[in-house]
């Protein structure tokens, strides 16, 4: 089996820098979104740790295990300096046809299988607000078996919430290039009215035989 992957961020025009972060790491099978949370302060810096702790410490034969890792590193991170902040995190990690995917908050990971697209994160938005990485809280968890040609597409709400699966079905058809796929689905986004203009990142994962 073999991973083709191609991810992409850009600055919203609403926002003074970009506070997302993301990861695509082919040889381990491990890929992965974050988007800081605005206010109070610190989201980049805490999308920048996830992201790094998640490169560092992600392990798909102990992946809950490695999970509480990261929490554990993020709350001590988090005591020690008080200017980090929250997150989102989704992280997609694909070993022995299986993929396996845990999330903290709203950024969404999709599985596009023929023409199904189907959600396997679970969306932490609520008329309360958003749950955000703080160390604490735990991750949603989903497994799945992988077949070939199967796709996974992370993303921040800047896109997730501008563009439906039907959409999103027909942008990654619309071409065999991951970075023309990835990049025609951020110009599409862009170019749709938006009442605020977020920081928009997306990866998305081909998986071939």
């Amino acid at each position: 089996m073999r991973l083709e992957a191609y991810g992409m961020s850009v600055k919203g025009l609403d926002h003074a820098e970009n506070e997302d972060a993301f990861l695509i790491d082919k040889a381990k099978g491990v890929f992965a979104v974050a988007d800081g949370v605005t206010i109070p302060y610190g989201g980049k810096e805490a999308s920048n740790l996830a992201i790094e702790l998640v490169r560092k410490h992600i392990n798909a034969n102990n992946f809950e295990e490695s999970l509480d890792k990261i929490n554990e590193i993020f709350a001590k991170k988090r005591e020690e300096k008080e200017v980090v902040g929250f997150t989102t995190l989704t992280v997609l990690c694909i070993k022995n046809n299986e993929a396996k995917v845990a999330n903290i908050g709203d950024s969404p990971a999709f599985l596009i299988r023929g023409n199904e697209v189907r959600e396997i994160y679970v969306n932490d938005r609520t008329p309360f607000g958003i749950r955000a990485m703080d160390g604490y809280t735990k991750f949603h968890i989903a497994k799945v078996n992988v077949m070939p040609n199967d796709m996974f597409c992370l993303c921040t709400d800047g896109i997730s919430d501008y563009l439906s699966k039907k959409e999103l079905l027909k942008l990654v058809k619309k071409y065999e290039n991951l970075e023309l796929v990835v990049k025609e689905i951020i110009e599409y986004v862009r170019a749709k009215p938006q009442p605020y203009n977020d920081d928009k990142t997306i990866v998305v994962v081909k998986v071939w035989e």
